[in-house]
């Protein structure tokens, strides 16, 4: 990730930070996939609303 630290403490501050990236990313990732899942659920829904509709115009 560039270029070496020079000391202990420039070490530490690009450990934080590179933690801090993968967090961030961590978070996106979870957040990207509670979004999925909502948008597939409601797809679910309508899917079993369309053929219920359907089923019951075929039953009258």
């Amino acid at each position: 990730m560039g270029s070496e630290p020079r000391t202990e403490r420039e070490a530490v501050a690009q450990i934080a930070a590179e933690q801090e990236d993968i967090v961030q990313q961590h978070m996106k990732n979870v957040l990207d996939i509670s979004r999925r899942r909502m948008h597939l659920r409601n797809f679910s829904r309508g899917l079993v609303d369309l053929y219920s509709n359907a089923l019951d115009k075929l039953v009258k």
